[in-house]
């Protein structure tokens, strides 16, 4: 899952590109930043211990002030992470790709308001009118994605091109958003029929040259291949492997121009700086790109800059993909300064956006001067502390398994009370809601799966002929579906995370079993889809009271308590306790064996 800020709400400006030109963007004066250095290495130290691992970087004014490294790049060979390993940043890749773009139509090479009939032969009617722009903005109508294969499948240019030219749109182009990666591929397939250059050829003569970004290569690039800088990605335990061997060629057409690059964010830094500093297009381009001065009233292609928690004004962008790695970025409209995070280590069944979208917004507060929650001390839970591990159940009959293996004890929790407890462990205010939506959804599904449509129609936000088609297809076509609610996370990348709440739901057939989001936006759903957002996996650690531990949910950034207790006689089963400190606290005893 991928957030990415790029919405026209205005026209184009620079005549080269598509009309008069705005103002040249100038850079603001770099002011003197300090950072608390000591509690930031402290902050990260500890975040490594509860699983995470990755490096961050903060820059100001093209100025190194902050970076530190944190976790594994390469577990096996003990190669700690640092701000000069590589990492697959997926879609962050689309911001080089846009400015790519940008460099074209500064040089003539075509408009931003040209269509598709422009430069291409045979395309459908439903599609001769999208524009570049359009694309840039995700708001052509293709969808996210256009074929049913593996990101690093081998697919060429020209299977590509017929794929998308075909694809079924979602809207009419112009009439609405929709995240798409075949909008940025297409893109990469016209910045090569425009050029006569790869893509790859291209993005490194004129942009990672210019920024000096040495660390930096496209996949199935040789560069790549010989690179020994370069992290491995962990799902949970699981060694998911290097960039370098996802594809050993250049036929990578599912993802290029939409991923596909692998960098460090000391580079991604330096793109930032080169490109607010007019190194990569003109100063009238970034304007173009941020608006000018980075105005929140007068927004270019990458929308206006967002209020960030801690009241300064920023860019959010972010990308991850699904072997362990993310990334992200903050760039902030007033200063120049740059926030940057990478990611190579997901815990297994964690939703990949929250851990590096909690981190940025951890960063802004370190920035800003406001320290964030201390991620709280302790120490590995040594396998052998065996009778801690198993399943534990709740009054609703939900549960949390406790497990210790490689990287010591976690906590998984399924079912409604379980999940709540971990991913809003000191929200109380709202639990009773939350706990609620599990039950509101599966009755939905089963009036709605059982012909009557009237009660989903009047919960849904707006009325949608795709929810309903994709939960008939999903849901409905086999009757003997059984539908089980496993819970209720937050969605991090709204504005009011425990108001917006996703229900995770688990769809069972007699060949296979699936997961299911119900998104809400108060009572109402506003949108429905499949994985993305997972129940939590949480790292627990050891204090120094005897069977007494902490965890830290990664997305919520705060701890929750867990004690344990044998059980006294041969009646009472071995429990544990969790809560936040100074909130409600919850048993949870030892569930019986299947039979008992």
């Amino acid at each position: 899952m991928t957030i990415v800020r790029i919405v026209l709400v205005a026209a184009c400006s620079a005549a080269a590109l598509c009309g008069p030109a705005l103002p040249a963007q100038e850079v603001a004066p770099a002011r003197e930043i300090v950072l608390p250095a000591a509690a930031m290495d402290t902050f990260f130290a500890r975040l490594g211990r509860f699983g995470a691992s990755g490096a961050v970087l903060v820059a100001k004014g093209g100025r190194v002030v902050y970076r530190t490294g944190f976790g594994w790049a390469d577990r096996d060979r003990q190669i700690p992470m640092s701000t000069t390993m590589g990492i697959d940043i997926a879609s962050m890749s689309k911001d080089v790709t846009a400015v790519a773009i940008l460099q074209l139509a500064e040089r003539g090479l075509l408009r931003t308001t040209d269509s598709l009939a422009a430069h291409f032969d045979s395309v459908p009617p439903d599609k001769r009118a999208i524009t570049v722009e359009q694309l840039l903005t995700h708001r052509s109508g293709l969808p996210q994605y256009f074929v049913d294969t593996s990101d690093f499948a081998r697919l060429t240019r020209a299977q590509a091109l017929k794929a998308i030219l075909a694809a079924k749109l979602e809207f009419v182009p112009g009439t609405g958003e929709e995240y798409s990666d075949a909008g940025y591929v297409l893109l990469a397939i016209l910045l090569e029929r425009r050029t006569g250059l790869t893509l790859e050829s291209w993005l490194q003569r004129e942009q990672f040259a210019p920024a000096k970004m040495t660390r930096t290569f496209s996949y199935g690039s040789p560069a790549l291949q010989a690179a020994t800088n370069i992290a491995h990605g962990y799902l949970g335990e699981k060694d998911a492997g290097s960039p370098s061997s996802y594809v050993a060629n250049a036929d990578y057409w599912v993802v290029k121009g939409a991923g596909g690059i692998v960098s460090t964010v000391e580079d991604i830094a330096l793109w930032e700086t080169a490109l607010r500093s007019g190194k990569l297009v003109s100063r009238q381009t970034v304007s173009v790109l941020l608006g000018p001065g980075g105005s929140d009233t007068t927004a270019g292609l990458a929308g206006s800059p967002e209020r960030l928690p801690s009241g300064k004004r920023g860019w959010i962008r972010t990308g991850a993909q699904d072997f362990g790695f993310a990334a992200g970025a903050i760039r902030y409209a007033d200063d120049g300064t740059v926030v940057v995070v990478a990611l190579n280590r997901q815990p297994e069944a964690m939703d990949i956006s929250y851990p590096r979208t909690r981190l940025l917004m951890q960063l802004d507060g370190f920035v800003a001067g406001v320290s964030p929650v201390m991620p709280p001390n302790g120490h590995m839970v040594p396998r052998t502390l065996t009778r801690i591990a198993g399943t534990y159940m709740f009054r609703d009959s939900s549960t949390v398994r406790i497990a210790l293996g490689v990287d010591g004890m976690v906590a998984e929790p399924d079912g409604p009370l379980a999940v709540e407890l971990f991913a809003y462990s000191a929200d109380a205010a709202g639990r009773a809601r939350r706990l609620a939506l599990g039950g509101k959804a599966t009755a939905l599904l089963a009036r709605f799966c059982g012909g009557d449509a009237a009660a989903l129609r009047e919960t849904l936000a707006r009325p949608s002929e795709r929810i309903e088609a994709y939960l008939k297809k999903n849901v409905c076509a086999d009757p003997q579906a059984k539908i089980r609610a496993i819970g209720s996370v937050p969605r991090w990348w709204t504005r009011t995370p425990s108001q917006s709440p996703a229900t995770l739901l688990e769809i069972k057939t007699a060949t296979r079993t699936a997961r299911m989001r119900f998104e809400w936006e108060g009572d109402r759903i506003s949108a429905v889809g499949g994985g993305g957002i997972v129940a939590p996996v949480i790292r627990v650690l050891a204090t120094s009271v005897p069977n007494e531990f902490v965890g830290y949910h990664l997305g919520v950034a705060a701890p929750i308590n867990l004690s344990w207790a044998a059980g006294g006689m041969a009646s009472d089963r071995d429990r544990i306790v969790l809560g936040a400190a100074g909130a409600e606290r919850f048993v949870a005893r030892r569930a019986l064996p299947p039979g008992t």
